[in-house]
Formats: structure tokens, C-alpha cells, sequence
């Protein structure tokens, strides 16, 4: 894992201060060593430790990071460094030398340990928490409709800068601020680097950042931090810049969040495969489609006889309109729409003006039972599905 100097020095006790950086945000350290003066080979991914006595000879090539012991010397023309710090401390260069050589060791088994755990397909809770290790703040993963996947770190009960995160944690979701503050959707779809933002209402003292999260070259949601814990530092920018990294790989490969379609809210995918979720978010979301809690719904389930022709996903606006439906989804080769309209339910003229446009299309439909609770919407799919089997044994009405 390659690093960089303020993710180093940042965890040492020691006062040490940057001279001069010409990339803030390069990461190119590998390794420490003692800069000694038989030195002939030098390596730009190498962090040097200098006794500022050394007296560097003119025509001497120096290394891109270095660090001095206790004063900067006047030998060293600091135009040619890309990097340089000095400590204002006592301490000696074998102390430093070790300490630096841990840190970056701790380093290398944290990255170590999150790959090795996306590799087995834990879950992104658990990659997520083992992230924060490196952090100061806790940070939090959501969707693009600002609703919250899932937290890790510790909150601390801070009344003025806790505010946010109380919000978050009682709502399941961040709060609506694309109004009041348009730059933060500029921001999100103008690059994939993190950015700091401060909002324009209640939420305007409390920094933030904010990293966007890409899947498959599109954005589907956001990793974000507050300082509600410690002040944002420049290396703590650089963790959370690895740390989206770390879960968009892990995205990638988990199966506790399925991205199947991305015509498919994640929630109500979710549902379908049995997975519990949070019920403000869930019903906040739902009543944006014009879901009502208090009424009862059935599933359809649509599928085509074989994979030959047009994409089922192509009928999905046919049959919306038959059925005037706006909670229907293509999902694993088939259509699945949830249906609040209970004239539709054992509905023969509807069934025999559905079944004459699908057989057009070469396809066939399974219908679940009425249910009162979205919960169970696993269970009214999974009978849609038992009903789709039968149907293909029996066509017909």
C-alpha cells in the first residue's frame, strides 16, 4: 500500500511539521530507511530520515521524501523536493525509524485484511467497520436517494456536532438538501474524488465529506463522514480516499446487497430476496411511488416462454400502462409488479385481455395472493413464482 506523508506523521506523537510538498495528495511511500552518507541509490517510493547535521554535497540528487531530525538545513535547496518535513522534537532517528516502519506495517495489514475479506465475500458491514480502523469519525454508506445503508465508527453523544448524525440514525436517511444546497449535486456528479461540504441550513456548522460510490462505471450512492468526532485532516482525506476504493471493490463482489438492475430500487430488492429493512426508509420511499402502508397489494410475475427475441425489460412500459402500474421492475429475467389495485385481483376480463397481449409477446404471467404487510413481499413473490410454473404446465386462464 502506498502512502502518504500526512497518513504518516499524522500518527506520531512527535511535533513534526511539512516544509515543502508539491502533491498534497500523491500517495507513493512504501517503506522507511536511514539516510546514511555511503547512500548512492535513491528511491522515489522510500521516505528518508536525515540528521540535519548531514552537509549534502552540491551536485547531490535528493530524494523525493525526506524527513530531518530536529532542524532543516540550509544545504538542502527545497525546490528539488517534492516532500520534506522536519521534527521540532528530540528524538532520535532509530526511535523514528521504528515508529514509522509500524505505522506503515499497520497499514499494509489493514489493506491486507479488507482484500482478503472482500475476497471471501464477507459483508460490507463488516469491511466497512474494519475500515474505520484508520479513521477518526465514524462514516456512513447510502443510496442515491440519500437513504442509509448501513454506519460504522463510534457516534459520541455531542450535542451541536451529533446533530446530523442524530438526524441520520432516527430517520434511516440523510436529510433532503438538494434545494437548499444545488452545489451538492454538482459536486457529486462532477468526478469520483472525495470533497468536502458544508450545507446552507440547520446542518451549516458541521463539515462534511463526502465520497461518491460508483458500480459498474455508474453512481449508485455515497460514502460520508462528519467532524463530529475530530477536525478533518489531510490524511484522514487520503483514508477515506483508499477507503472508497475498498467498497467499491466490495460492491463489486457482495451479495448482500444485490445491484442486479439498476431499474430496481435496492429496498424493494431487498424485499423480494427476504432481507430485512429499515421501515422508515422503507415506507418513506414507497410513499414516493404512491404506495400506501394501510392498503393491501398482490405481485405479478412475468417471463417470456424462451430467450429468443426483444429483452423482457422492453414490455415493462406495454404492461405498465395495461395495468397502470408504477411499482413495476425487470428483475433476473423477468418483470415483477406490485399491484395495490384489487379490481385487478382474480380479475377475468383484465386476465383475458392480459393473456391476449402476452401471448402475442410470448409470455406468461404468475400471480401471488393478497397481502397486507411489504414485508412479506418475498413470500407474495415467491408464490407469484409457484404460480408462473403452473401456468407454463397450463396455459390458459
Amino acid at each position: 500500500m502506498k502512502l502518504n506523508i500526512h497518513q504518516i506523521f499524522e500518527q506520531i506523537s512527535a511535533d513534526i511539521f511539512v516544509i515543502k510538498e508539491q502533491n498534497q495528495n500523491s500517495c507513493t511511500i512504501t517503506r522507511v530507511r536511514k539516510f546514511l552518507p555511503e547512500t548512492t541509490v535513491i528511491d522515489s517510493d522510500t521516505l528518508y530520515l536525515i540528521d540535519s547535521s548531514y552537509s549534502f554535497p552540491p551536485d547531490f540528487s535528493f530524494p523525493a521524501h525526506m524527513l530531518f531530525i530536529n532542524q532543516y538545513p540550509e544545504s538542502v535547496p527545497s525546490v528539488f523536493l517534492s516532500c520534506s518535513v522536519l521534527t521540532t522534537t528530540d528524538i532520535s532517528i532509530d526511535s523514528l525509524l521504528y515508529t514509522i516502519s509500524d505505522i506503515i506495517a499497520e497499514y499494509q495489514n489493514w489493506e491486507c485484511q479488507i482484500l482478503q475479506c472482500i475476497l471471501k465475500n464477507s459483508s460490507l458491514k463488516n469491511i466497512l467497520q474494519i475500515c474505520t480502523e484508520m479513521l477518526k469519525n465514524p462514516i456512513a454508506i447510502f443510496d442515491m436517494q440519500q437513504n442509509l445503508l448501513m454506519t460504522a465508527g463510534h457516534v459520541p453523544d455531542i450535542s451541536t456536532k451529533g446533530e446530523l448524525w442524530n438526524y441520520v440514525l432516527s430517520h434511516g436517511r440523510s436529510p433532503d438538501e438538494s434545494e437548499i444546497s444545488p452545489n451538492l449535486n454538482s459536486l457529486l456528479n462532477n468526478g469520483r474524488k472525495p470533497f468536502f461540504f458544508q450545507s446552507d441550513n440547520r446542518f451549516h456548522k458541521i463539515k462534511r465529506l463526502i465520497a461518491p460510490l460508483y458500480r459498474n462505471e455508474s453512481i449508485f450512492g455515497t460514502l460520508a463522514l462528519s467532524d463530529v468526532s475530530a477536525e478533518f485532516t489531510p490524511g484522514e482525506y487520503l483514508n477515506v480516499v483508499q477507503i472508497q476504493t475498498f467498497i467499491e471493490q466490495a460492491i463489486q463482489h457482495t451479495t448482500e446487497f444485490a445491484f442486479s438492475s439498476k431499474h430496481m430500487p435496492w429496498y424493494i430488492e431487498q424485499l423480494i430476496r427476504g432481507k430485512e429493512i429499515n421501515q422508515e426508509v422503507l415506507f418513506f420511499n414507497l410513499a414516493r411511488n404512491g404506495f400506501i402502508k394501510e392498503k393491501k397489494y398482490f405481485v405479478w410475475t412475468f417471463q417470456k416462454d424462451s430467450a429468443d427475441g426483444p429483452s423482457i425489460k422492453n414490455f415493462i412500459p406495454n404492461i405498465s400502462y395495461l395495468l397502470n402500474l408504477e411499482m413495476i421492475y425487470n428483475y433476473s429475467d423477468q418483470i415483477v409488479a406490485v399491484d395495490q389495485n384489487l379490481e385487478h385481483y382474480h380479475n377475468l376480463t383484465l386476465y383475458k385481455k392480459m393473456t391476449n397481449f402476452l401471448n402475442q409477446c410470448h409470455m406468461y404471467f404468475g400471480q401471488s395472493m393478497c397481502f397486507e404487510n411489504i414485508t412479506e413481499l418475498h413470500t407474495a413473490f415467491m408464490q407469484s413464482q409457484i404460480a408462473l410454473s403452473q401456468r407454463k404446465k397450463e396455459p390458459g386462464i
